[in-house]
């Protein structure tokens, strides 16, 4: 009787908990499976006028498709060939694009427009199928089309969302100063195709525009051309272009110096594939200079030979063919002469000064290795060597048949001409008068170990 009456104060509590759970599960929502993924682009279903019209007289095109549709960046996307002075007005209701043009169109002129990537459906993105208008105000549709890449310059990588232009002004000029009548946009690949062209003679660049405004007018914009005039005949033409960025520099001198007599360095911002002086003030029927650049190549020491009346000189500089600018030097007059600095004091004298004619060495830190060539360096061009004043001793022992040999393209290099041992002691005495500069000025005696 206990048994039953347990079960009989239980039951209606058992249905109490199983219809909140039926309850709770019918209250609880689940997504809706819905059909498949929308994948169809979105298509013209009609236009005003219709696609590759011909005789268009209108400032107007209206383009209806069959759903509804979003614009993504139109004005960076849409092209039009040939190009417009004023963007056109574009405005979307519905499922009707409408393009207002604001200025007169060129006459017998066949347009492209290309939406690119802009035109795509509300629900997936899916772009439109057919991205290109194309219509003439002549009474026929141009045919011709040029293609082609665009790689870097260097690394041969193809260069995407690039313009690429054609001008038929076929000035050089023609980037910096007035837009292209034709241009096309690279793809991923590097891959370009302008359609729809008029034949004729043309500029072909690529441009990769910094500021969007079609002009190659910023240091920072790269570009690639084929130098010559291209000519479209009633055929379709292929060329390919190296992309780089220009070095828009000019090359200017940045510093000139004549402090020390006999010489005058001019250093320049930039290398410089030739240079050239020209004096203004003196004739000479002899070489007056020994030129002398630097590895870099931007810059130039003159060491002047011949000219010793003159206090101040004047020449015309330019590198590559171009004239730079034009110098006033007021040269050094001071006397370098061996004899007058011997006179000074001995904590002035030799080694301290500057003026006097040094040796030196391509020794580092008293170490140098038996594979290279030992080399003794002056400060100044040398016209008279005497290498019986130069020797060399291995630890005690003065070795011969030393020779030295100097060098062609600088008279302020000699070589030393003998296989030097390993891990081996040597000194290179140089005496008084083993060197005579173009100045008449001496070395002194020095010891390189």
């Amino acid at each position: 009787m206990y048994n039953s009456l347990k079960y009989n104060q239980l039951n209606p509590l058992i249905y109490i908990v199983v219809l909140a759970v039926l309850l709770v599960s019918c209250a609880q929502q689940v997504a809706p499976t819905g059909g498949p993924k929308d994948t169809k682009a979105p298509q013209i279903i009609s236009s005003t006028p219709q696609n590759f019209t011909t005789n268009f007289t209108e400032n107007k095109i209206q383009i209806r498709f069959d759903e509804y549709v979003q614009l993504k960046g139109i004005n960076n996307q849409m092209i039009i060939s040939p190009s417009l002075n004023t963007e056109p007005d574009i405005k979307l209701k519905g499922k009707t694009l409408t393009i207002t043009f604001q200025e007169q169109l060129l006459p017998n002129t066949t347009y492209n427009i290309n939406f690119g990537k802009a035109i795509v459906d509300i629900t997936e993105n899916n772009e439109l199928d057919s991205n290109t208008f194309i219509f003439s105000t002549g009474p026929v549709l141009d045919s011709l089309e040029i293609t082609g890449k665009v790689q870097n310059a260097f690394s041969l990588v193809p260069q995407k969302d690039l313009w690429v232009m054609l001008y038929d002004n076929l000035s050089d000029s023609a980037p910096k100063t007035i837009k292209p009548i034709y241009l096309a946009k690279t793809n991923d690949k590097g891959a370009y195709k302008i359609s729809h062209i008029k034949n004729g003679t043309y500029k072909l660049f690529a441009l990769k525009d910094a500021n969007a405004n079609y002009l190659f007018d910023q240091p920072n914009e790269q570009i690639a051309f084929i130098k010559e005039p291209i000519i479209i005949p009633n055929d379709s033409v292929a060329y390919d272009l190296k992309l780089f960025t220009e070095d828009s520099e000019k090359q200017f001198i940045k510093k000139s110096d004549a402090s020390e007599k006999g010489k005058i360095t001019l250093v320049f911002n930039k290398s410089f594939k030739s240079i050239h002086i020209n004096a203004l003030n003196f004739t000479s029927k002899k070489s007056w200079f020994i030129e002398e650049i630097n590895t870099n190549r931007d810059s130039v020491t003159y060491w002047l030979t011949g000219i010793e009346a003159l206090d101040t000189l004047m020449v015309q500089v330019a590198t590559d063919n171009v004239v730079l600018d034009t110098l006033e030097l007021k040269l050094n007059q001071e006397n370098t002469s061996f004899s007058a600095i011997k006179k000074k004091k001995k904590n002035e004298e030799i080694k301290r000064n500057k003026s006097l004619l040094q040796v030196t060495s391509n020794i580092s830190g008293n170490k140098f290795s038996p594979f290279g060539q030992l080399e003794l360096i002056t400060n100044r061009p040398i016209k008279n060597s005497d290498f019986s004043k130069i020797s060399l001793k291995k630890d005690t022992l003065i070795l011969d048949n030393i020779k030295w040999e100097g060098s062609l393209s600088n008279t302020r290099t000699f070589k030393l001409n003998y296989e030097l041992d390993e891990l081996t002691d040597y000194t290179i005495i140089v005496d008084s008068g083993a060197f005579e500069d173009i100045f008449n000025t001496l070395n002194d005696s020095t010891e390189i170990k």
